[in-house]
Protein backbone atom coordinates (compact mmCIF):
# COMPACT_ATOMS: atom_id res chain seq x y z
CA UNK A 1 0.00 0.00 0.00
CA UNK A 2 1.28 3.55 -0.87
CA UNK A 3 0.63 6.42 0.95
CA UNK A 4 1.46 9.82 -0.15
CA UNK A 5 1.78 11.79 3.12
CA UNK A 6 1.82 15.20 1.66
CA UNK A 7 -0.63 16.51 -0.30
CA UNK A 8 -3.09 20.16 -0.76
CA UNK A 9 -6.20 20.42 -2.17
CA UNK A 10 -8.56 23.51 -2.31
CA UNK A 11 -12.10 24.59 -2.30
CA UNK A 12 -13.16 23.69 -5.97
CA UNK A 13 -14.01 27.71 -6.79
CA UNK A 14 -11.05 28.92 -5.05
CA UNK A 15 -8.00 25.91 -6.68
CA UNK A 16 -6.74 27.22 -9.84
CA UNK A 17 -6.32 30.76 -8.26
CA UNK A 18 -3.97 28.93 -5.21
CA UNK A 19 -2.34 26.82 -7.39
CA UNK A 20 -1.36 29.59 -9.40
CA UNK A 21 0.04 31.57 -6.31
CA UNK A 22 1.94 27.89 -5.08
CA UNK A 23 3.46 27.86 -8.69
CA UNK A 24 4.38 31.20 -8.33
CA UNK A 25 5.28 31.49 -4.99
CA UNK A 26 7.55 28.74 -5.47
CA UNK A 27 10.00 29.77 -7.93
CA UNK A 28 10.19 27.48 -10.30
CA UNK A 29 10.53 24.98 -7.55
CA UNK A 30 7.28 23.61 -6.99
CA UNK A 31 5.41 21.24 -9.54
CA UNK A 32 1.97 20.35 -9.28
CA UNK A 33 0.21 17.13 -10.42
CA UNK A 34 -3.56 17.87 -9.78
CA UNK A 35 -5.86 20.27 -9.85
CA UNK A 36 -6.01 20.91 -6.91
CA UNK A 37 -9.45 19.97 -6.14
CA UNK A 38 -10.69 16.88 -4.07
CA UNK A 39 -11.79 15.18 -7.39
CA UNK A 40 -8.30 15.86 -8.89
CA UNK A 41 -6.46 14.35 -6.07
CA UNK A 42 -8.51 11.17 -5.93
CA UNK A 43 -8.27 10.92 -9.74
CA UNK A 44 -4.45 11.47 -9.28
CA UNK A 45 -4.24 8.14 -6.44
CA UNK A 46 -6.37 6.17 -9.01
CA UNK A 47 -3.83 6.73 -11.16
CA UNK A 48 -0.59 6.24 -9.60
CA UNK A 49 -2.04 3.39 -7.42
CA UNK A 50 -2.05 5.07 -4.37
CA UNK A 51 -4.15 3.67 -1.80
CA UNK A 52 -4.11 7.02 0.30
CA UNK A 53 -3.44 10.44 0.84
CA UNK A 54 -2.62 13.06 3.74
CA UNK A 55 -3.85 16.48 3.18
CA UNK A 56 -2.03 19.54 4.95
CA UNK A 57 -4.21 22.09 4.19
CA UNK A 58 -2.51 25.49 5.31
CA UNK A 59 -4.32 28.36 7.13
CA UNK A 60 -2.30 31.69 5.88
CA UNK A 61 -4.98 34.39 7.25
CA UNK A 62 -6.53 34.91 10.54
CA UNK A 63 -9.66 33.12 10.86
CA UNK A 64 -8.91 30.29 7.79
CA UNK A 65 -8.77 28.09 10.51
CA UNK A 66 -12.30 27.53 11.32
CA UNK A 67 -13.55 27.83 7.80
CA UNK A 68 -11.08 24.88 6.78
CA UNK A 69 -12.61 22.61 9.31
CA UNK A 70 -15.79 23.72 8.02
CA UNK A 71 -14.51 22.76 4.98
CA UNK A 72 -13.00 19.53 6.07
CA UNK A 73 -16.25 18.32 7.55
CA UNK A 74 -18.26 18.78 4.09
CA UNK A 75 -15.66 16.70 2.04
CA UNK A 76 -14.19 14.20 4.03
CA UNK A 77 -17.28 11.60 3.55
CA UNK A 78 -16.47 11.69 -0.09
CA UNK A 79 -13.73 9.39 -0.25
CA UNK A 80 -12.13 7.20 2.54
CA UNK A 81 -8.56 7.20 0.94
CA UNK A 82 -8.31 10.73 2.35
CA UNK A 83 -7.03 11.81 5.73
CA UNK A 84 -7.34 15.28 6.73
CA UNK A 85 -5.37 17.22 8.58
CA UNK A 86 -6.54 20.58 10.41
CA UNK A 87 -4.34 23.89 10.53
CA UNK A 88 -4.81 27.71 12.20
CA UNK A 89 -3.30 30.21 11.93
CA UNK A 90 -0.42 31.89 14.72
CA UNK A 91 -1.87 34.61 14.96
CA UNK A 92 -5.43 34.21 15.39
CA UNK A 93 -7.00 34.63 18.78
CA UNK A 94 -9.29 32.23 18.54
CA UNK A 95 -6.80 29.88 17.37
CA UNK A 96 -7.17 27.52 20.47
CA UNK A 97 -10.98 28.09 20.42
CA UNK A 98 -10.98 26.89 16.85
CA UNK A 99 -9.13 23.14 18.02
CA UNK A 100 -11.38 22.88 20.99
CA UNK A 101 -14.32 23.27 19.11
CA UNK A 102 -13.29 20.67 16.53
CA UNK A 103 -10.88 18.30 18.39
Amino acid sequence: MIIDAHTHIYPDDVAHKALNTVMENGNGLVSVHTDGTHNGLVASMDKAGIGYSVVLPVATGVGHGRTILEWIKKIDPLSKRIIFFGSVHLHDPDCMETIKDDA
